[in-house]
């Protein structure tokens, strides 16, 4: 009777590589539809990778990155949200999330974000983004004088 446990703890180790190398073969199929900037089956493949493998971040990014370049900034948002989340905010993400809410018109969270990427990465061009948030906002604001 003891063999039963050891029986299925190896039939669920099995199951878990298989699910992970089907995840890992739909993150190549997604990212070779990319190189061919066929972004639409990329995303297919990609979904396909976090439906088997929901913390993979190769596909997160993957799918992130598809979004945007095909100009869905809301999904974009949704997924580099959470690669920013998951990877702790690398610049280059930090940096396409902070895009993808300025797109979707969050400008209070874009701006804290575009804040977190100015400390993290060294750059003159995000104090111009910065700023332009003050314009905007200053833009925003009625104007008495006009009616």
């Amino acid at each position: 009777m003891n063999k039963y446990p050891k029986y299925l703890l190896t039939a669920f180790i099995c199951l878990f590589f298989a699910i992970s190398l089907s995840a890992q073969k739909s993150v190549k199929t997604g990212d070779k539809y990319a190189k061919k900037f066929d972004f639409i089956s990329a995303i297919e493949e990609y979904k396909k990778a976090i439906n088997k493998d929901a913390g993979n971040l190769k596909a997160i990014k993957g799918l992130a990155s598809a979004y945007r370049h095909i100009g869905n900034f809301t999904e974009s948002e949704v997924w580099y949200g959470k690669l920013v989340e998951l990877d702790s905010g690398t610049p280059e993400n930090r940096f396409y999330y902070s895009q993808a809410l300025r797109s979707t018109k969050k400008y209070d969270k874009a701006l804290e974000s575009w804040n977190a990427y100015k400390s993290s990465a060294k750059s003159d061009y995000v104090d111009g983004i910065i700023d332009g948030f003050a314009y905007v906002e200053k833009l925003s604001t009625p104007n008495p004088k006009v009616q």
